[in-house]
């Protein structure tokens, strides 16, 4: 999520492993015009082994890791969108069921930058 409101999203089912992490990284990579920092938690799929061998090669498609502190979800701007998701922009009714609450997410990653925004400050 970038600051103008622009989102690169992908919904996965299931358990997130380095893997997934992976394979999203290198989609995202392979899209860039200029060089670009991705900031990320201290999560453990972000800091694996797997992912650290990874960053040569994404630093030559002009991508740069960085992370942020440990314990500093209020610098973590994603934390913000799902504070978003939570308490404001999913109705009630996105909670009758797995399906109703997917498709809900969806929509509004989807819209996200359209009629979803977030204004920083």
């Amino acid at each position: 999520m970038r600051r103008n409101n622009t989102l690169f999203s992908r919904t996965v089912e299931g358990r997130i492993n380095s893997h997934e992490v992976i394979g999203c990284i290198d989609r995202f990579a392979s899209g860039l015009c200029k060089p670009t920092v991705l900031v990320l938690d201290n999560a453990t799929i972000h800091r694996s082994q797997q992912v650290q061998a990874k960053r040569r090669e994404w630093r030559q498609h002009g991508l740069r890791l960085v992370f942020l502190p440990p314990y500093s979800p209020e610098l973590n701007a994603i934390e913000i969108l799902w504070k978003q998701f939570k308490y404001y922009w999913l109705p009630s009714q996105a909670y009758e069921g797995f399906e109703s609450l997917k498709d809900h997410v969806q929509n509004i990653l989807k819209n996200f930058g359209k009629k979803y925004r977030i204004t920083f400050v």
